[in-house]
């Protein structure tokens, strides 16, 4: 049973008021309370920080047992306090833990779910994160305790993606790790169980291969250039705009006329949330001209949709395979076409074209000194770009 507490089982089970001291700051009291009955309970006082500061125990029972669970108790209280924690506040704090952890994974999540989406500056992306934990983890973990959940739960969760579609799997394990680092910080939970390497333990290293946009080859990008720019369609002409300026899809999908200030285009909001200005080429600027936005209204989109106010984020794909049919080529892989074409034909620096794509470069510290655009140091990158798919135009 362990050591032997310093009072008797007599005194312990004592139905006499009176008051025992067992060892320095701590006492055991039998005592009548306001209703004519006896309460048995521990009292230790000791100091903290120099401060007095004291804590009650009922007693457990009436048996030897009781008296040995008792004094462990004490004694970890003790040990606490030469640890330098104050043994009421880590009391507090473990009931307020058990009291937390009855809150379910759903609960938690839903709590988070603002801050959460607040770190995203895409409103697609943030849609996409509830849509997410409600599809997939929801079913499986939703009901479970936050103080209960294991790996082996979240490994439930994907295992009918792990292998045939792990980019989902990936974006679902992130919101469930993101959910139980808040649970961590909230005192939910003592830990975030979701390890990549404990999941891979669990399920297998994942069969799943990475597949890039698919690209259109370089030596064929001049001649769909020619083709877009010859034809009335805008979205043919949005596509040829993406092909000039590298730029990605969503500022495209929202940009307006007054946007376009002599040859720059002054983007409001990139991929990152940050407003960006890119130079216009020759080439660039004649799917402008082709697209009149000379004689557009200041807030009139250059490239709307056919179907609605705004295009559709998969209309330019359908054009490009309109033009190219079997080939299954995106328009974000003209992003690549283009990147491929600068690497292999011309030295510019591999510095500068990323950030013609608009990708970060650098550390933190290097961005925070250098705030410029590099606007004119691009343009050489623009033109060349647009001499190659123009063909002189």
């Amino acid at each position: 049973m362990g050591q032997t507490a310093p009072i008797t089982l007599k005194a312990y089970t004592s139905k006499t008021p009176g008051e025992v001291k067992v060892e320095k700051g701590v006492t055991f009291r039998v005592r009548v309370n306001a209703s004519g009955g006896l309460t048995r309970q521990w009292r230790y006082r000791y100091r903290y920080n120099g401060s007095p500061r004291e804590m009650t125990l009922p007693a457990s029972g009436e048996f030897r047992e009781h008296l040995a669970q008792d004094y462990r108790r004490i004694s970890d209280w003790k040990s606490r306090l030469r640890d330098g924690i104050d043994p009421k506040q880590a009391v507090a704090r473990a009931i307020t833990r058990k009291q937390n952890g009855a809150r379910t994974f759903r609960q938690v999540a839903l709590e988070n779910l603002d801050n959460y989406q607040s770190r995203l500056t895409n409103l697609k992306q943030q849609k996409a994160i509830k849509s997410e934990l409600e599809r997939y983890a929801f079913p499986v973990i939703g009901d479970i305790p936050m103080v209960e959940l294991r790996a082996r739960d979240v490994a439930e969760v994907l295992r009918p993606l792990w292998h045939d579609h792990y980019a989902v799997a990936r974006k679902v394990r992130d919101r469930i790790s993101v959910t139980c680092n808040y649970a961590v910080g909230m005192d939910y939970m003592q830990a975030n169980p979701v390890s990549v390497k404990v999941l891979e333990t669990i399920l297998g290293k994942s069969t799943h291969k990475d597949k890039h946009h698919k690209a259109v080859p370089y030596d064929d990008a001049p001649a769909l250039f020619q083709t877009l720019i010859e034809s009335e369609h805008p979205y043919d002409h949005a596509v040829a705009f993406v092909m000039t300026t590298l730029t990605r899809q969503g500022p495209l999908m929202t940009m307006t006329a007054a946007e376009v200030v002599g040859d720059v285009w002054q983007c409001p909001k990139t991929k990152n949330g940050n407003p960006y200005n890119i130079p216009l080429s020759k080439a660039a600027m004649a799917v402008l001209e082709k697209r009149g936005i000379d004689k557009m209204e200041p807030d009139e989109l250059v490239f709307p949709g056919q179907r609605a106010r705004r295009m559709n984020e998969n209309a330019m794909c359908a054009r490009i395979q309109t033009h190219r049919p079997d080939k299954n080529e995106t328009a974000h892989g003209l992003r690549a076409t283009v990147r491929t074409y600068l690497e292999d034909k011309h030295d510019f620096g591999e510095e500068l074209i990323k950030v013609c794509m608009q990708h970060q470069v650098k550390t933190l510290v290097d961005r925070a000194y250098n705030r410029g655009d590099w606007l004119e140091k691009r343009r050489p990158i623009m033109e060349a770009v647009g001499e190659w798919l123009s063909h002189g135009l």
